[in-house]
């Protein structure tokens, strides 16, 4: 705005600011005139097209709407007569004591077959323990493989499978065959078991000691029996039919 240093002055910087003022709002005056305008148009001109839509949308009294008269006649099922709650009440009542009875003797056959699992594992570490401690290492060593061998049978049994795969690498070749050719795998185990018990007499055990191993098999042989009676026995239809 100065075109020489002396015209910095407090009237010319007063002067320069009210002209630069005017300049900067006819631009801003310039520049929103049109927008102004463009709105005012608009907005007259949509006035009509929401008059003509609201009186579209009225119905006219004359004539039904077009949509009203292709539309079909709605058909409404005649109500329900009322029920009286006394039949679900009863039927609630029983079907909720059978529930009750199925999920009693579900859980009391799975703890049955669980208490009779834990005493399988048991008596067979207290077999091998006696084993290991009436004989020698080396002539306990058939005791111990078929010991282990079977929790192995059992299970498989009880499926209905043949593991020979694991049997394989728990005894000897002979065994596995002798295994193979039979149908009830735990008995034949068990028969082995107490051959190998009466057989230790002839490597010093004692008539004592003997005992407490055919003791030991006879236990496992109870537990194959119960884990039987239970697969065999399922849970009766009257309780399972309806629910």
């Amino acid at each position: 705005f100065f075109k020489s240093q002396n015209s910095y002055t407090p009237k010319n910087i007063i002067t320069a600011w009210g002209k630069s003022r005017k300049r900067n709002l006819k631009r801003w005056r310039n520049h929103f005139l049109p927008i102004r305008r463009l709105s005012a148009s608009s907005s007259s001109s949509t006035e009509p097209r929401r008059e003509a839509s609201r009186s579209a949308a009225l119905p006219r009294a004359e004539e039904p709407p077009r949509s009203e008269a292709r539309r079909p006649a709605l058909r409404y099922a005649p109500p329900l007569p009322p029920l009286p709650p006394l039949p679900h009440q009863l039927l609630g009542s029983a079907l909720g004591l059978l529930l009750v009875f199925r999920t009693n003797a579900a859980y009391d056959r799975f703890w049955e077959a669980r208490k009779q699992w834990g005493v399988v594992t048991s008596e067979c570490r207290a077999l091998a323990g006696h084993a290991v401690t009436f004989m020698t290492p080396q002539q306990a060593l058939p005791l111990l493989s078929l010991t282990a061998a079977f929790p192995v049978v059992v299970k498989s049994y009880l499926r209905g499978e043949r593991d020979s795969r694991r049997l394989k690498a728990l005894l000897a070749p002979s065994e596995v065959l002798a295994l193979d050719a039979v149908v009830n795998q735990p008995q034949y185990v068990l028969a082995r078991l107490r051959q190998l018990a009466q057989a230790a007499r002839q490597v010093g055990v004692s008539e004592k000691e003997r005992e407490v191993l055919l003791k030991s098999v006879g236990v496992l042989g109870e537990c194959v029996s119960t884990c039987e009676r239970i697969y065999n026995t399922p849970i009766p239809l009257s309780y399972s039919r309806h629910t």
